[in-house]
């Protein structure tokens, strides 16, 4: 089985840093087989910095998914796992096509209909992400990790980041593009493919109530990482606590083993059922 991973606001795919390798050595396909990783980045930045971006979140999907399509195989069990802004993407990618995965997990995501501004990023942030505009590359991303991390040797990760932007410069027009499609999106009606809502009490950047919200309105499990102080997980909860969330996505696979294994024993049962009327019809 393999998963497509996707990041958040101005993120790229190397942002995952050792998410992808840990993912792939902890996390069991339906069979209990091997999985693999595709990372993707969302429009506008790593390796679609140099490309517009969409005035919406649909507009995401439609370039990802045209990315995705001669990646995989046809018919190939593909997963879907994504964080903040790759959530909400992740969310309209599920409810508008179905078919692409067989299951998924949103990572604190949010939505503009069902939260207000103040949960969608915590008003102690706001002078930060202003600042962050005008800031050096190194200061700007240090800081963006002590809002987003909690886990971690946070100053060699500042490094790396360094080093991404070095290799690919975020715009701020992509910035403000990603931002804009973010407010503008709304919630879809209802998801069919088995999700799991994750979300993590230790999020600064984010409250974890929207993330409820998106659980109650779609009828998604919500699972909640409740780590305090030295244990909490912040935002970036897949580095914080990869364990934790490579644990949820086992469950959530293993979901997908018991419905296969339902829905082949209803089958059985047709079929023997069938027989039995064949060789005893009815007087």
């Amino acid at each position: 089985m393999r998963w497509l991973l996707l990041r958040g606001l101005t993120r790229e795919r190397r942002h995952w840093l050792d998410f992808p390798a840990f993912f792939v050595d902890h996390v069991r396909g339906p069979d209990a087989g091997p999985t693999d990783v595709i990372t993707l980045d969302l429009p506008g930045f790593g390796t679609q910095r140099e490309l517009p971006v969409p005035p919406t979140v649909e507009g995401f999907v439609e370039d990802i998914r045209a990315r995705l399509q001669p990646l995989v195989r046809p018919g190939e069990p593909l997963g879907l796992v994504a964080v903040s802004l790759g959530g909400i993407v992740a969310l309209t990618w599920l409810a508008r096509y179905p078919q692409d995965f067989v299951c998924g997990a949103v990572i604190n995501a949010s939505m503009g209909d069902l939260s207000p501004l103040w949960q969608r990023m915590r008003p102690h942030n706001w002078p930060k992400i202003v600042a962050a505009l005008v800031m050096g590359v190194h200061a700007r991303e240090r800081m963006l990790l002590g809002m987003t991390r909690h886990q971690g040797n946070l100053d060699q990760d500042a490094l790396r980041h360094v080093e991404f932007a070095a290799t690919a410069p975020p715009a701020k027009r992509a910035f403000l593009g990603q931002l804009t499609a973010a407010i503008k999106v709304k919630a879809p009606s209802s998801i069919t493919v088995p999700t799991f809502v994750l979300t993590s009490h230790g999020d600064e950047l984010v409250s974890w109530r929207c993330s409820e919200a998106i659980a109650q309105l779609l009828s998604l499990p919500l699972k909640v990482h409740e780590g305090q102080g030295t244990q909490a997980a912040g935002h970036d909860l897949a580095l914080d606590d990869p364990q934790w969330v490579c644990n949820r996505l086992n469950e959530l696979v293993a979901t997908l083993a018991v419905s296969s294994s339902a829905t082949a024993g209803a089958v059985d049962d047709a079929a023997a059922a069938k027989t039995a009327h064949a060789q005893n019809p009815a007087p």
